[in-house]
């Protein structure tokens, strides 16, 4: 076609809508009956007519060829040539914050720097990050060739998709980037997770021949000639890699389930022996029961510092005394039989008596033993209590109440 030859298919170009017009009227239709024949939308149509729009040269064609004209009539040249075409937004585009940090980084380019050279502002960036606006093919370019980055790394769409887009070859091969970051171990870990791997003894091929060892040095998971690398950023060229990795990794899992299986094994063996220990040691150990009552120590109100009895009469002179002149020894005589007389009440011991009332000195009054003792320099409790003028007064006389309560 004359004149057209310089155009590919794939070419954007503007047309001249009044030639498009007078070509719709003279075959007595409509742009609606034309939107239908062609399967395009009216809104886009109305934009392409009115010059708001480029038009890839295969559909302008078609158009030409239904209405009867030639289409070197119908493309506009002079209003702006399709190198200048301003693309509209990419929807398919999802920007990779990270990606983009990363190639900014590596070029040590500043994003006050970069929004001078592209013509946007930082808030148009932001926009991008958040997902609030996607940036048009034109403006990709830039950032592309400034960043030297890849599209497909950096808004999931390829250099092969946007040139078509463009109806030229704007953008590289997406392995052609300079900066493509490989993927690290650590990446995959966080990721996927970490996930062991096992590793074969040189020349063994079977189950048998696995040991415990071999499950735990995972960090040869990317150092294993099986488990390759990807060589291009296509995802079709790397669909037998990724084949191939995940037949490997299914295989080093089953050879790690046969190893966690056997370790299974020998515990549920060691568990059936101890079990038969256990059984045999029930049968030739005769457990007889306790002769001796109770109640054999009711009377045997021992504590640490000797025997302490105390009568009912005994208690009460104890609760009417004073302890404000006491010596230490005084004073815990008359606690020690204060907690011979509850522990009678009680059947049980003195020393589990004093015990308890610590903490209930503890609990109500909220004074703690460890800290009169640093307080006093005292290691025993009783005299520790007593160093503290106020904490021997409170003491004493809970003490009085509890025996008196019984």
């Amino acid at each position: 076609m004359e004149n057209t030859d310089k155009y590919t298919d794939t070419t954007r170009v503007y047309v001249k809508g009044a030639v498009l017009q007078n070509a719709i009227r003279n075959n007595n239709i409509t742009q609606s009956d034309l939107c239908k024949m062609v399967d395009i939308r009216e809104d886009k149509l109305s934009l392409i007519i009115h010059g708001k729009k480029t038009i890839v040269m295969s559909e302008l064609e078609e158009i030409c060829s239904l209405l009867g004209i030639n289409p070197k009539t119908a493309i506009n040249e002079t209003k702006k040539k399709p190198s200048d075409y301003k693309a509209t937004s990419i929807p398919e585009a999802k920007w990779n914050s990270d990606y983009f940090q990363e190639c900014l980084d590596n070029k040590e380019i500043h994003l006050a720097d970069l929004c001078r050279v592209i013509k946007r502002s930082a808030s148009t960036i932001c926009d991008y990050k958040a997902g609030r606006a996607n940036p048009s093919v034109e403006t990709l370019e830039k950032i592309c060739n400034t960043l030297d980055c890849s599209p497909m790394l950096l808004i999931g769409v390829s250099g092969e998709y946007l040139n078509k887009m463009l109806g030229r070859q704007a953008f590289k091969e997406d392995s052609d980037y300079v900066y493509v970051k490989e993927p690290t171990y650590e990446d995959v870990k966080d990721t996927c997770g970490e996930v062991p791997i096992v590793t074969l003894h040189p020349g063994s091929n079977t189950e048998d021949n696995i040991t415990e060892n071999d499950i735990e040095n995972k960090d040869n998971v990317f150092k294993e000639d099986k488990y390759k690398s990807f060589e291009s950023l296509n995802v079709i060229d790397n669909i037998e890699t990724i084949n191939k990795n995940l037949l490997a990794m299914v295989e080093d899992l089953g050879m790690a389930n046969s190893v966690l299986l056997k370790k299974m094994d020998e515990l549920m063996s060691m568990n059936v022996h101890l079990a038969e220990r256990i059984d045999s040691l029930e049968k030739r150990t005769s457990i007889k029961p306790v002769s001796q009552p109770v109640q054999s120590f009711k009377s045997n109100n021992s504590t640490l510092w000797g025997n302490n009895t105390c009568s009912e009469a005994e208690m009460k002179e104890i609760i009417k005394s004073e302890i404000k002149n006491c010596t230490v020894k005084e004073y815990k005589d008359k606690v020690y039989k204060l907690a011979a007389y509850i522990a009678k009440k009680e059947n049980s011991i003195s020393n589990a008596v004093l015990s308890k009332s610590y903490s209930q000195f503890t609990r109500i009054y909220g004074i703690t033993i460890d800290s009169l003792k640093q307080e006093t320099g005292m290691n025993g409790t009783v005299d520790a209590i007593y160093a503290n003028s106020l904490s021997r007064e409170i003491y004493f006389n809970m003490m009085c109440t509890n025996a008196s309560t019984m």
